[in-house]
């Protein structure tokens, strides 16, 4: 017998229960950041937030700290909470993925280290929400738009199995930031295209899905 069409599934992920405008998103001006670690990039946050307040103090920098281990990283760069630039906030966990980007203008992912593609990237893209991201391991496959919205991560060095910034220019991030968050039809263009994106992903992971069901 003829084996049905074969299709790769991605990292499968849930349907948001409701995709604002992105003129809401936009006016929201809140930046993302989930799971602050320095190997998830907490460092580069800080630069960059810094360098935003400087420039655009009206943004809001949300750091999701679901595991509480914000103060502890923090003190492997001999930084404390009260030393945080004052454009960020920090949360705690959300019951799901619709609160954690209900109002996300932008989602920063800043790993230093090999990753294999968050599923945080397709959340945000169902969504409209833009993800802004290093080129670490398969995230660069899976953020649409990579030549605007990827950028080469920090040169690291390794203090006690930590890694920390040694050099890096992040000039070309903070104005991807700026460029989106302050231009009104570059952010609906943009959101326009990844939702576009995104949800015909959705549509190929359902089909798929049956296929494999038929063959089981």
């Amino acid at each position: 017998d003829e084996l049905p069409e074969i299709y790769v599934l991605p990292k499968c992920v849930e349907k948001p229960e409701k995709v604002r405008l992105a003129s809401e998103l936009w006016a929201n001006k809140t930046i993302i950041f989930v799971n602050p670690k320095l190997q998830k990039g907490l460092e580069a946050l800080l630069i960059i937030a810094e360098e935003l307040y400087r420039t655009s103090p009206n943004l809001t920098v949300r750091i999701v700290d679901s595991m509480d281990s914000i103060e502890s990283e923090l003190k492997l760069i001999n930084k404390t909470i009260n030393q945080l630039p004052k454009n960020i906030s920090v949360t705690g966990s959300y019951q799901n993925t619709d609160k954690l980007l209900e109002n996300g203008s932008i989602v920063l992912l800043l790993s230093l280290w090999h990753e294999s593609g968050s599923r945080l990237i397709h959340e945000s893209h169902l969504r409209g929400i833009p993800v802004i991201a290093f080129n670490t391991g398969g995230t660069s496959e899976l953020v649409e738009s990579k030549n605007l919205d990827v950028f080469e991560k920090p040169t690291t060095v390794r203090i006690r199995g930590h890694l920390k910034i040694q050099t890096w220019d992040s000039k070309p991030m903070v104005n991807r930031v700026l460029e989106l968050i302050s231009n009104i039809q570059t952010y609906e263009q943009h959101s326009a295209f990844l939702l576009f994106k995104s949800q015909n992903l959705l549509k190929n992971n359902e089909k798929a899905a049956k296929s494999i069901l038929e063959i089981i």
